[in-house]
């Protein structure tokens, strides 16, 4: 099968570290100790995928899933906002972290097919989390590995990749290892469901993370 390898490895790792692919967050606003030296449990990492200013007074670390409906709701009508109006004027710097859920193996590839698109790794999360319906209904009605693939390949287009780059990407084991590694870090700053937002030692679920209620918290600690 066309996505074997990847799969297999995605949940084999998941399973072992305990991380449950369930999109429904358990509490609203927890707050966590922020240890000196983190290992980049809430500081971003060099190898984070992030947009913004990195001289933002302010840096999120957000965690989210390509196939978890909360995910997109919070993508289109929330994350566009705080994009506009605190990311794009240099205010707040966004780091974006993966948190697969369930159908698991179709968002271990579609954060594969985002991290193969290189630079273009947020457009990829973006136009995902923007067509999710059709994107899942697609893959899950594909009736061969041929026409998953076709399908995975429809939207990683919009990335610049082409039908062989997806394949070689879904072959790699290099395409989940930073999937992997998010999942670790979620573990330890006790994430329990997506979306997550996590500002300093604060964590942010369900109606905390509006953008009405981010702004709150944003602008309580921007300079006037």
């Amino acid at each position: 099968m066309i996505m074997k390898h990847i799969i297999l490895a995605g949940l084999l790792s998941a399973a072992s570290l305990g991380l449950a692919v369930t999109a429904a967050a358990q509490s609203s606003s927890l707050m966590t100790p922020m240890p000196v030296d983190d290992g980049g449990v809430r500081t971003e990492l060099a190898e984070d995928h992030a947009i913004g200013s990195v001289s933002a007074p302010i840096t999120i670390i957000v965690y989210a899933s390509v196939t978890c409906p909360h995910c997109a709701k919070w993508f289109q009508e929330e994350y566009p906002v705080i994009k506009r109006d605190y990311i794009e004027t240099g205010k707040v710097r966004m780091v974006f972290r993966p948190y697969p859920t369930a159908p698991a193996p179709l968002s271990y590839a579609g954060f594969a097919i985002a991290q193969c698109s290189g630079a273009r790794y947020m457009d990829s999360v973006e136009y995902q989390m923007n067509n999710q319906q059709e994107i899942i209904g697609g893959l899950m009605g594909a009736k061969s590995a041929e026409e998953q693939l076709d399908g995975f390949s429809a939207y990683a287009a919009q990335s610049g990749l082409t039908k062989s780059d997806v394949q070689a990407c879904l072959a790699r084991e290099e395409s989940i290892t930073p999937i992997l590694k998010s999942q670790q870090l979620a573990q330890a700053a006790k994430i329990g469901g997506v979306p997550a937002v996590l500002m300093g030692n604060k964590t942010f679920l369900l109606d905390d993370t509006s953008a009405a209620a981010l702004s709150t918290q944003f602008d309580a600690v921007l300079p006037n």
